[in-house]
């Protein structure tokens, strides 16, 4: 009995462990012919944790940019947390999105507005991707996809590029 409780539970879960092991080697192969720096992150309560990545091996990387693997990135002043958010199903998004209204981090203030993140979320949609806003004092923006498998966001990839 407790046998098949447990394959029960486990029944359609995928690891994003898994996720990150597949995708590391092609990350690795595309900044190896494209040379720009690609990661991975996933989804972690509140905002994004970066998983994975090619920082290190790009040329075109930043000493910040190199800093990133492992750290956990904002939702609404990232392109890896916008493309979560946009491409994720509307109950989750909406449960994120109740989560960073609560919250007291100034970049997660614009949670709190309804239509603009409503227009924001649709624009990516309807572009494919998702982009980092215009930082203060930031080097390097980011250009990132969804990860999907049967319309689930597992994770997503980002393209770092420098902005000027």
């Amino acid at each position: 009995m407790l046998g098949e409780r447990v394959l029960a539970l486990s029944s359609g879960y995928r690891s994003a462990d898994a996720v990150i092991e597949i995708a590391r080697p092609l990350l690795a192969e595309f900044t190896a012919t494209h040379k720009w720096p690609v990661s991975l992150a996933t989804l972690d309560g509140d905002a994004m944790r970066v998983r994975t990545g090619t920082l290190q091996e790009s040329p075109f990387s930043t000493f910040l940019d190199q800093r990133r693997i492992a750290r956990r990135v904002p939702m609404l002043t990232s392109a890896v947390g916008r493309a979560y958010l946009a491409f994720c199903h509307a109950d989750e998004r909406e449960t994120i999105l109740r989560l960073l209204r609560k919250s007291t981090r100034p970049h997660d203030a614009q949670a709190r507005d309804g239509q603009r993140i409503k227009a924001l979320m649709d624009g990516i949609v309807a572009q494919g991707y998702a982009t980092t806003p215009p930082l203060k004092g930031e080097q390097a923006l980011g250009l990132s996809v969804p990860v999907l498998i049967a319309n689930r966001v597992l994770a997503c990839i980002t393209l770092r590029y420098l902005g000027k």
